[in-house]
């Protein structure tokens, strides 16, 4: 399945596919890109997937995919930078000290631009007329996949914190 659409935000033109698998996921890329694995589809409504399809959205309209290339050049110079100093630092920042730095950098970043997106997302479907709870309830049943332990090496926020927001923000509207 293909099709294109405009974003809605910077006229970037979105491109998805839809793979057959029984993976869960989704992603989108800078330059429109979006693409939702069948396993996903299957285990969620058309209203959850519709707030999922809002949120790589969100991921091309911000540039997200752009920031992150950026994010591997600093780090990369961050990396050069302990290598060039003696001692201890310098024997490790090519193993433990690097990839330590680089997860925690790169961790930080992703879950700012998740809660960015989820907020994209949620703003698209309100614009749309399209009932915004499919983007909570997805996050529940992501809840159930993910477990419950939180590391600083997780790229995204907590599935439970992302569906308590949304709601959030329901509630919000409501008053």
């Amino acid at each position: 399945m293909e099709d294109n659409y405009e974003d809605v935000k910077n006229g970037t033109p979105v491109n998805y596919k839809v793979y057959l698998t029984s993976d869960v996921n989704a992603w989108a890329m800078a330059n429109g890109c979006v693409r939702v694995y069948s396993g996903l589809m299957d285990m969620m409504t058309d209203n959850e997937v519709e707030g999922v399809l809002g949120h790589e959205m969100g991921h091309v309209a911000m540039g997200h995919t752009r920031e992150k290339m950026q994010t591997a050049y600093a780090t990369m110079a961050a990396r050069d930078a302990v290598s060039a100093t003696s001692g201890v630092a310098s024997q490790l920042s090519q193993s433990q000290l690097g990839d330590l730095a680089e997860g925690v950098i790169n961790a930080t970043f992703s879950r700012s631009e998740e809660s960015e997106a989820d907020d994209f997302s949620y703003d698209l479907l309100k614009k749309r007329g399209i009932s915004t709870q499919g983007l909570a309830s997805s996050f529940d049943k992501l809840a159930t996949l993910s477990g419950t332990a939180k590391s600083m090496f997780d790229s995204h926020p907590p599935s439970t914190e992302r569906a308590q927001h949304i709601r959030e923000r329901i509630a919000a509207d409501k008053k």
